[in-house]
């Protein structure tokens, strides 16, 4: 038997881009009809490469070869459109590969949307059985688990409710702690963790390191926080455009990455930005630091950050804001969150702004990344990595007449001594 519990065979996944306005009724019908060779020339053309693919050709993977091994927890990072999703969605047989093939040796359980598998008018209980019924285990196997499930997703005062009725927090939970704990051999997990709050991630994280290092199932974790990759995965694989540009340990892969998504970095305006995750109902324009758009600040002093948020479709609801701050080898130094606050806002127009102070910066001298998250109704809606640059300058934090520089990256707190 192979080590390997996942291969791939240069496996590629290719769609056809339909002009819906070309397409309708009875224009469809003639085109079929009057030109049938056509026809079977642009089918024909979706069975093999060549360098005539029209413009309606969009390749999702091109020759992917990977070679996952039993036990090992496996990140896959890349930016929106990489090829992430579909790869995932091959490996979970959801579709199939337009050519190559994926070979996956065990008992496979994803976990790639909210709800993904459930039926909204079951209950909870009746979704844990019908998906433990789908992966082959008996009900008496199911029963062992169901409590074990119900506590881990902390679902217990909703399982007889129909999952139609739950939070998408919930859903997650719930799906999440389904396919983790119903024995899968191999764990295909996607970005919907982050829906969840920060208790419950690191309960995810936790029972995945579990799931590999004590019970040996082979994972596959697709995330942009980058902290929780280093933290996971000691392996990872970096999609761009639909193909593998490099893999290897996780802490190299990362930094080709970061290096590359901070080349987008031009500005403080992010409105052409669209490497976020997200639908991007909501977006985020110019950002201000101290009233301008210079992004040199003083540690040790106040920094005010003002955000325009962007609503062309003026839709209504509740918005909650948050980032973080990270150094140069993407380790997060701090979180913020307008909800620590408790502080969340309705919006409704097309254009609101968002101001948010960082009180005494507590940052060495360096450079340093922001990550900016907007959740509307609850729902994150726009994610993007690397959204500023700021250059953190010496203020003399300690206001002693001496700076205080370490590799390590500690972050700076005010000392008194008597």
């Amino acid at each position: 038997m192979s080590n390997y519990a996942i291969e791939t065979f240069n496996l590629s996944k290719r769609y056809r881009l339909i002009d819906a306005a070309s397409t309708s009724g009875h224009k469809s019908v003639l085109d079929y009809l009057i030109s049938p060779y056509r026809r079977y020339k642009e089918i024909r053309s979706l069975t093999s490469f060549t360098k005539n693919d029209n413009k309606n050709i969009f390749w999702a993977l091109k020759n992917i070869n990977i070679q996952i091994e039993h036990g090992e927890v496996v990140g896959l990072i890349g930016r929106n459109g990489a090829g992430k999703s579909t790869l995932l969605k091959i490996l979970s047989k959801i579709t199939s590969p337009t050519t190559g093939k994926a070979i996956l040796r065990g008992r496979v359980n994803s976990l790639l949307e909210v709800g993904t598998g459930f039926n909204p008018e079951l209950t909870g209980r009746e979704n844990i059985y019908m998906n433990g019924t789908l992966h082959g285990m008996s009900r008496k196997e199911i029963d062992k688990k169901l409590d074990e499930i119900v506590d881990f997703a902390g679902v217990g005062k909703f399982i007889d409710i129909p999952t139609k009725r739950y939070s998408s927090g919930m859903g997650v939970r719930l799906g999440f702690a389904v396919a983790a704990h119903l024995e899968p051999e191999i764990l295909i997990v996607d970005e919907v963790l982050a829906v969840g709050d920060a208790e419950f991630q690191k309960k995810a994280i936790g029972k995945m390191q579990d799931v590999s290092q004590t019970e040996g199932r082979t994972v596959i974790f697709v995330s942009h926080n980058m902290t929780t990759i280093t933290g996971l995965c000691k392996k990872a694989i970096l999609l761009e455009n639909g193909e593998i540009k490099t893999s290897g340990s996780a802490s190299s892969v990362i930094s080709s990455y970061l290096l590359k998504s901070r080349e987008l970095i031009s500005d403080n305006d992010m409105s052409s930005r669209d490497d976020f995750n997200g639908n991007g109902i909501i977006k985020i324009g110019k950002v201000l630091i101290n009233k301008s758009s210079e992004t040199k600040v003083l540690n040790a002093s106040d920094v005010n950050f003002s955000f325009e948020i962007l609503n062309p479709d003026n839709h209504k609801g509740y918005l909650e804001f948050a980032g973080n701050i990270s150094n140069e080898e993407g380790r997060t130094l701090h979180y913020f969150s307008s909800k620590l606050k408790q502080k969340v806002y309705y919006i409704e127009n097309d254009k609101t702004i968002i101001n948010f102070e960082l009180i005494n910066l507590p940052l060495q001298a360096g450079v340093y990344y922001i990550l900016l998250e907007i959740k509307f109704n609850d729902e994150i809606v726009y994610k993007l990595e690397n959204a500023l640059k700021i250059e953190v300058i010496d203020n003399d934090f300690y206001k002693s007449g001496t700076t205080w520089r370490d590799t390590n990256d500690f972050v700076l707190i005010d000392q008194k001594w008597y």
